[in-house]
């Protein structure tokens, strides 16, 4: 493999799982690892498991590593509904099965946490949420994959706080430094000295600080210069590039430059 290589990172470009064969060749001559999106997971259980098996046969043929971002759509593991957080509970375990059919050894999920939810309601959420991520967490370690919590629409660092203080056992995360440009009413800093040495995956994308975008990096107006600082890091974590693969190599380019 060429093209990443000499970059600190490992690097990912998300693609839809329905297209995952149509990119590998153009992921293995630059160097990018496939980050598969679980979309829509009611379609995708319907593809035949001898799809995702012939699929890690040929990554592996590739030299290529898988990762997985999880279901999301509607999915509320804290709902104060029985149902729904049966529903999310079974999505995500759908999703993390297929990551382990895929070989993926790293599986990133959203909380289903609705930022426009009240303050005082929090803790009952969380309630909720913690019993059925542990168990999520103990799955995925089953199929020897890393969970990673992602940060999303939350304004500020409180709810993985409260997260990180009732969660029993290790767990890691995505930061994804869109969501904290769009949403977040605190400084990155503050998100990265929360997940400290648990990030394991960065979600890369620019926006112009109105909406969440997912324009390709250097489009919009984040300051993606941190990246420097965290390449030394004895593990630097998954860099995912989260945009159409078609700018792949306008992206490289641009990491490239910003890492000289």
């Amino acid at each position: 493999m060429h093209g990443a290589q000499g970059l600190p990172y490992p690097v990912a470009s998300q693609a839809d799982v329905h297209f995952a064969r149509t990119f590998e060749p153009f992921f293995s001559s630059l160097g990018v690892h496939p980050d598969l999106l679980l979309e829509d997971i009611e379609e995708t259980c319907k593809m035949p498991p001898a799809f995702w098996s012939q699929l890690r046969i040929e990554y592996s043929q590739l030299g290529l590593e898988p990762s997985v971002h999880l279901p999301f759509y509607g999915l509320n593991l804290g709902s104060r509904s029985n149902m729904i957080r049966a529903v999310s509970f079974r999505n995500i375990v759908s999703g993390l099965r297929i990551a382990g059919a895929v070989g993926a050894k790293l599986g990133v999920m959203h909380t289903g946490y609705i930022a426009q939810t009240p303050r005082r309601a929090m803790s009952k959420w969380v309630e909720n949420f913690a019993p059925h991520f542990e168990r999520l967490t103990a799955i995925a370690r089953d199929l020897g994959i890393q969970l990673l919590l992602e940060n999303t629409w939350e304004h500020d660092t409180e709810l993985f706080e409260r997260i990180a203080d009732t969660i029993k056992g290790e767990y890691h995360y995505c930061l994804d430094i869109g969501h904290v440009h769009s949403f977040s009413k605190v400084s990155p800093e503050k998100w990265f000295g929360l997940f400290k040495d648990r990030i394991r995956v960065i979600h890369l994308h620019d926006n112009k600080h109105h909406e969440d975008d997912h324009l390709p990096i250097g489009r919009g107006t984040i300051d993606f210069s941190f990246l420097r600082d965290l390449a030394g890091a004895e593990k630097p974590p998954r860099l995912v590039f989260e945009y159409k693969p078609r700018y792949l190599s306008e992206s490289l380019s641009y990491l490239h430059q910003l890492l000289k």
